[in-house]
Order: C-alpha cells, then sequence, then structure tokens
C-alpha cells in the first residue's frame, strides 16, 4: 500500500495535475490556518481586520475562504502583523513541498504568537527553585505579617 506522500508523488508526474494541486492547495491552507489562528484566540473578523491596520471584515471573510484565489501578499503581510507572527513565502523543490504537505497537523496550523513563544522559551529555561524564590520574594511581606499574627497568637502573657 502506497503512503499518501508516495500517492502525491505517483500524481505530481502530471505537470497539469502539480501546478493545480500547488495553487489549489497553498489557497486552502491559507485561508484554513487564518481561521484557525483567529478562532483559537476567539476573534470575530471584525477584530481581525482592525488589527490588520483597518481590514474590512469582508476582506477578512474572502482571506478565510478556501475557494479565493485573490490573496494578495500584502494582506498576508497584515494578517501575520495583526497575529504577531513571521510570514514564510518560499518557492521549493517539490519533494520539499511534499515533506510540508504530508506533515501538516493542527499545532503547526496554529503557532504561537511572537510573545507567546517567548513566555514559553522563558518558562523552559527556569529552574522550579527560581520560580519558588521568585513567589517568596513577591509575597515575603505578606509571609512575614502571616507570621508575626502567629507569634502573638501563642505568645504566653505573662
Amino acid at each position: 500500500m502506497l503512503t499518501r506522500k508516495q500517492q502525491l508523488e505517483n500524481l505530481l508526474r502530471d505537470p497539469n495535475f502539480r501546478s493545480q494541486f500547488v495553487a489549489d492547495y497553498v489557497q486552502e491552507m491559507v485561508a484554513t490556518q487564518i481561521r484557525a489562528i483567529r478562532e483559537q484566540r476567539k476573534w470575530t473578523q471584525e477584530q481581525l481586520g482592525e488589527a490588520a491596520d483597518g481590514m474590512r471584515q469582508v476582506q477578512v471573510s474572502r482571506l478565510e475562504n478556501p475557494d479565493y484565489s485573490g490573496v494578495s501578499l500584502n494582506s498576508l503581510k497584515r494578517v501575520a502583523r495583526a497575529f504577531d507572527l513571521g510570514l514564510i513565502i518560499q518557492l521549493a523543490p517539490f519533494n520539499e513541498f511534499l515533506d510540508w504537505v504530508v506533515s501538516v497537523n493542527p499545532e503547526k496550523l496554529v503557532p504561537p504568537s511572537y510573545a507567546e513563544e517567548q513566555e514559553q522559551r522563558h518558562m523552559e529555561h527556569v529552574s522550579p527553585l527560581s520560580l519558588i524564590s521568585d513567589y517568596y520574594s513577591k509575597h515575603a511581606s505578606n509571609l512575614t505579617n502571616i507570621e508575626k499574627q502567629e507569634e502573638q497568637k501563642v505568645a504566653i502573657p505573662a
């Protein structure tokens, strides 16, 4: 039985299929990804449009339509800026393109924003002891007050 990649490799031998597949796949993936990210962030199309330098809701709706073929580079840059994400547009050999196609999963569709990525990196490099230390130093005055109150309760009158 052939893998999905092998099936696509066979189909891509036809230059007409190859051309149409790339156009359709890219168009569908862009629309799907924009919608998935917007929904993950619980934004309306209006909110995304506002964040994308005042793009109208109808423009966002078009970008999320997998049948819309008029997506411009400028629109993608505006959406990437609104989502605080990088934008990669690259011409690639077909074997690399196929690797990308067969490896797409929901996690790749909704990447973290720059701020979320930085927070994740920070958390990966923070030791549990430093978190405890940070917590204690932030709340030391509260803990000291609680300790004093406890000491007063226990104090034996003379």
